[in-house]
C-alpha cells in the first residue's frame, strides 16, 4: 500500500511538472528605477533565448551590417531628430591581415524602425576612433558627434557639429 502511494505521488508530480512546463508562463521585467514594467507571455515568443529567465533575445540576428570595419566605439541616439534611435560608429586602424583599408567613422540612420543597410554619413578623415558620444556640445539644439581618437600617430579628438534643420548632414567641427 505504501509503495503504491509513493508511486502514485511520484507519477502525479511528474505529470504536474510536465504540464506546468507546457503552460504559458508570464515573464515580468522591471527596470531599476521602477518606472517601466514589461509583462509578456513566454509562449508567444518562439525561437528565443531567455537570459537569466527574464529577457528574450532572438537566436538569430534581426539586422546585419555587411561592412568590414573594426569598430572602436559606438553611440546610440536620435541624430536626425526623427524620434528613432540612430547609431554613430567609430572605427580604428590596426595591423590586421588582410588589412582594413577604410577606418572612417559613420552613422547608420534608423528609417522607420530599421537601420540603413549602408551608412547615411561618413567622415572625410580616417582616424583611429575608440570613443563616440552624441550630445549637443554647442547648444544649438542639434545633435553633435564626439570622436575620441587615438593611436600611435596621436590624431586629435574631433566634434562633428550637426547642421541644417533635419540634421542629416554633419560637418567637421573643432579638433
Amino acid at each position: 500500500m505504501k509503495l503504491s502511494t509513493n508511486l502514485l505521488l511520484a507519477i502525479s508530480s511528474l505529470i504536474i511538472f510536465f504540464i506546468s512546463r507546457t503552460i504559458a508562463q508570464e515573464r515580468i521585467e522591471i527596470n531599476p528605477d521602477g518606472r517601466d514594467t514589461i509583462k509578456y507571455n513566454s509562449s508567444t515568443y518562439s525561437n528565443v533565448s531567455f537570459i537569466n529567465d527574464i529577457v528574450p533575445f532572438a537566436l538569430t540576428a534581426n539586422y546585419d551590417c555587411n561592412l568590414r570595419m573594426q569598430v572602436g566605439g559606438l553611440a546610440v541616439g536620435d541624430i536626425d531628430n526623427d524620434f528613432d534611435l540612430d547609431v554613430a560608429i567609430g572605427c580604428y586602424r590596426s595591423q590586421s591581415f588582410p588589412p582594413y583599408t577604410d577606418w572612417r567613422n559613420f552613422v547608420l540612420y534608423n528609417q522607420g524602425g530599421q537601420l540603413e543597410a549602408t551608412p547615411g554619413w561618413w567622415t572625410k578623415d580616417s582616424t583611429s576612433t575608440t570613443e563616440v558620444r552624441i550630445a549637443d556640445f554647442n547648444n544649438d539644439s542639434l545633435p553633435d558627434i564626439y570622436s575620441g581618437n587615438g593611436d600611435g600617430s596621436f590624431p586629435p579628438d574631433a566634434i562633428y557639429f550637426g547642421v541644417c534643420g533635419d540634421c542629416l548632414s554633419i560637418v567637421a567641427g573643432c579638433t
